[in-house]
């Protein structure tokens, strides 16, 4: 709701009358750039997550997604005892959880229709339409992802560049359009960077380490896709890895595992390092946004992100100002260069050569990326 859907609608919506450019002038102002086109916007709700304060409360407010996972009665007791004992930080990560799973389910078709014919029943996804002289096939099942609302999208050819990655995927198992890692990996996927847009992401070593320089796990649920099938083991491995694969009971704390590394751990346990499981564009097609509305679950990142973003915009030759953003934002992340350009740098983040990292140990990959 509020701001944050506004930029949502205002990126994506086409339908009069949902929004309108009209409307985008008040909500964000005279500069507010146009509708991107191509694309089908349908939202998914999102799960409070500071609500999950019991199973009670968790049923209540994500009833449906705990159904999917088919957790047995005692394991959702647990489950309710585990989220009392958290603190709201943490239950904010539980709740980014769930509404990623709530939004797989639908966008796998799980719940409702992806038809071109029922566009608004499919739920929570920003979907590239086909083009008007598509096939009857093509149009009956239309390529969707997943984005949240902290998104931004390129500002050229979005749709078709979404479009060209679901062909040249080749069907991977975890596809990003949009996401940000350890700067040595956004070195390397721009590096190996090809004509298709399509990077390959292989498994780091068995024996990586954090710091070890061969983390090369992505940052982000911004905006990807899941496969059925990683959707089904993900949820098998719920199950049956009960709790220690979603949660960590701490002395007086429980930790949550992120939705983004739930996704690509599970591919790479149960889908192994010989297949390309989780391929990314290159450079990728969405963005997250600069931190003009602050982060419901990361805002101590916030200025992080934004820098490390600027740096990933950069490897590939682009700026923000290829990016779809909101008056506001564009000025924030043109103050940021100014600060930057007079010496005001800040915080070292990701994307800032402060120091190289250590070695890796002996016989591993340091690049496992390669273009597709």
């Amino acid at each position: 709701g509020g701001p944050r859907k506004h930029a949502l609608l205002a990126q994506f919506e086409r339908d009069p009358a949902v929004w309108s450019p009209a409307i985008s002038k008040k909500a964000f102002g005279e500069g507010c750039p146009p509708t991107v086109p191509g694309f089908a916007l349908v939202l998914s709700p999102a799960v409070p997550g500071e609500a999950v304060r019991s199973r009670r409360r968790a049923e209540a407010v994500a009833g449906d997604v705990l159904d999917s996972i088919g957790w047995s009665d005692a394991q959702r007791d647990a489950f309710g005892g585990l989220c009392a004992k958290m603190r709201p930080e943490n239950r904010r990560v539980l709740g980014c959880v769930l509404a990623n799973l709530r939004a797989a389910r639908t966008m796998l078709g799980l719940v409702g229709d992806c038809h071109e014919e029922t566009p608004r029943e499919c739920g929570g996804v920003a979907t590239p339409t086909p083009p008007e002289d598509a096939s009857v096939a093509g149009r009956r099942r239309r390529p969707a992802l997943i984005v949240e609302d902290n998104v931004r999208v390129v500002a050229v050819d979005a749709a078709a560049r979404c479009e060209a990655a679901f062909l040249d995927a080749d069907a991977p198992d975890l596809l990003y359009l949009g996401h940000l890692a350890h700067d040595d990996t956004l070195r390397a996927m721009a590096a190996a960077s090809s004509s298709s847009g399509i990077v390959r992401l292989a498994s780091p070593p068995a024996d990586a380490r954090p710091g070890s320089g061969v983390n090369h796990e992505l940052w982000g649920t911004y905006a990807y896709r899941p496969s059925r099938r990683l959707y089904e083991a993900l949820l098998e491995a719920l199950r049956t890895d009960f709790p220690r694969l979603l949660l960590k009971e701490k002395r007086r704390d429980v930790e949550v595992t992120p939705a983004d590394k739930l996704w690509q751990r599970v591919a790479r346990r149960r889908f192994g390092v010989s297949q390309p499981t989780i391929l990314c564009a290159a450079p990728p097609v969405f963005y997250r946004m600069p931190p003009v509305l602050p982060s419901k679950i990361h805002r101590k990142y916030d200025v992080g992100y934004m820098r490390a973003t600027t740096h990933q915009l950069g490897l590939h030759g682009l700026t923000w100002d290829d990016v779809w953003l909101t008056p506001d934002e564009r000025r924030r992340v043109h103050d940021d260069d100014d600060d930057d350009d007079s010496g005001g740098g800040g915080t070292p983040l990701a994307g800032d050569d402060v120091t190289p990292p250590p070695p890796p140990p002996p016989g591993t990959a340091t690049a496992p990326l390669s273009a597709d």
